[in-house]
This record gives C-alpha cells, sequence and structure tokens, in this order.
C-alpha cells in the first residue's frame, strides 16, 4: 500500500509539473522586446538559408501575425533572421522524445545549447526523420521549433511545412491540441496526422483559425498589451490561410 501511495504521488507531482511548464500564467508587456510597432517576439531560423523550408516558415509566422492583428493584440512575431548553422539532429530527436510531457532532461540540454541565440523563439531546421515538436515559450525560458527533414513525405507534400510550423508555433505560443481535424490545432491521440495539412493547391491550406476553445486557458495571457477577453470570442474563420503579406524583415536588436 505504500508503494501505490508513493507512485501516486509521484504521478501528481509529474502532473503538476507538465501543467507548470504547459501553463505558467500570464505575461506581461515588461518582457518583450520593443520596436516602433510595440511589443515583439523575436525569431531566429537555424539552418541553410537555401533550405526550402524557409520560405514556409516565413509564411507561417506571416500567419500568426494575421491572427494576432485579427485578435486585437498588439504581440508580434518579428519577420526572423535566418542563422547559417545546425542543431545537432541527435540533441533534437532526443528533446522530440519529450515533447509530450513538456520538458525534460534532453529539452534542458537543447535550451542551454541555444543559450547564445538572441531569438525568443529559435526555428532549428534538423537533417533527420524525427517528429517534428515545440517547446512552449515562457518569461525567461525561448520557445523552440523542432522541424523534420522535408524530402520525404509528409513534410514533402505542398503546403505542409507552413501549416506544421504554424501549428508548432502555436503550441509555442501556449495553444494545446485538440480532437477537430478541420482545425489548425487538431493533433494527437486524434486522427490528425502531418500529411492531413497537406492540400494540392499552392495558394490553400487546410488550416484553419484556433477555436475559442483552443484558445481558452491557454492561449498567452498579454495582460498590459491586449484587449479584452471579449476577443476570444468567435475565433473561427476561414478555412485556409491566404497567401502571406510581403513581410518587411526585422532583424533582432544586437543580431
Amino acid at each position: 500500500m505504500p508503494r501505490i501511495r508513493r507512485l501516486s504521488l509521484l504521478a501528481l507531482l509529474i502532473a503538476a509539473g507538465v501543467n507548470f511548464w504547459r501553463h505558467p500564467g500570464r505575461v506581461e508587456a515588461a518582457v518583450f522586446s520593443q520596436d516602433a510597432d510595440g511589443p515583439v517576439l523575436r525569431v531566429s531560423i537555424i539552418g541553410d538559408p537555401a533550405d526550402p523550408r524557409v520560405p514556409p516558415t516565413h509564411e507561417a509566422i506571416a500567419f500568426w501575425n494575421r491572427e494576432f492583428l485579427r485578435l486585437g493584440r498588439r504581440i508580434r512575431l518579428d519577420s526572423a533572421i535566418i542563422r547559417p548553422d545546425s542543431v545537432p539532429d541527435a540533441l533534437l530527436r532526443a528533446a522530440s522524445s519529450e515533447a509530450a510531457f513538456g520538458r525534460g532532461p534532453a529539452t534542458s540540454r537543447l535550451l542551454r545549447a541555444l543559450e547564445a541565440d538572441t531569438g525568443d523563439i529559435v526555428i532549428a531546421l534538423s537533417r533527420t526523420d524525427l517528429i517534428s515538436f515545440s517547446v512552449r515559450w515562457r518569461e525567461g525560458s525561448r520557445g523552440v521549433v523542432g522541424l523534420r527533414r522535408s524530402d520525404i513525405p509528409p513534410l514533402s507534400m505542398l503546403n505542409t511545412v507552413r501549416n506544421v510550423v504554424a501549428h508548432e508555433l502555436g503550441h509555442v505560443l501556449g495553444l494545446d491540441r485538440n480532437g477537430d481535424s478541420t482545425t489548425l490545432m487538431c493533433g494527437r491521440p486524434a486522427a490528425c496526422r502531418p500529411a492531413a495539412l497537406s492540400s494540392d493547391r499552392a495558394t490553400s491550406s487546410r488550416c484553419r483559425h484556433a477555436t475559442t476553445a483552443e484558445s481558452r486557458g491557454s492561449f498567452p495571457d498579454l495582460k498590459s498589451i491586449r484587449r479584452p477577453r471579449a476577443d476570444l470570442v468567435g475565433m473561427t474563420g476561414p478555412s485556409h490561410i491566404p497567401p502571406p503579406a510581403p513581410v518587411k524583415r526585422v532583424h533582432p536588436s544586437g543580431a
């Protein structure tokens, strides 16, 4: 019996830890970098500048900036700098295996390896076949997206890179998965896989806007830079991400 109690206590502590990493609470505007347009999260893309995943990654960033604008939030992602470097694939694979738990030893090693990066969010273009994953951004700890190779399915399918990056950025920003295959944040254990995020048209995708249910209690609560919570009502939108508008390149300060 004592053994059962100890195991139950351990399970509760693990659950509490996962919840802490996933839902760290309110975030104030003062923690963000600022430019002429207001608070900004700086984004770094680590990989070959000629990598075919770079343009769809910029499209995913532009998508979230449109969402922030639609929701009346002044926070935005910058247009991202590209750092011609790499993160060891073994380190990304290990962190990917911990994604379901929020954090773990490998994730901590990954974050330490990225300490010198100037980005608040780092998107690492891996060269291996891993499960694309994300680490949630929180005050004092950068967000990370690890993206699998795209020369083989499913990321070789049209529009899938853009939509997978947009999905993982949703996690970085605090959104959880749901079971609705018509929405951007659909994911395991529902029958949603990266191949479902492809499209046979170059100018469309099957990503919908985040729904109210996805956002409730998990979308970043940027109290001092947002409008009233009414902006979370009616967050359904068009079924397609429109082609992105040209994005002005903004380099992080000190880069």
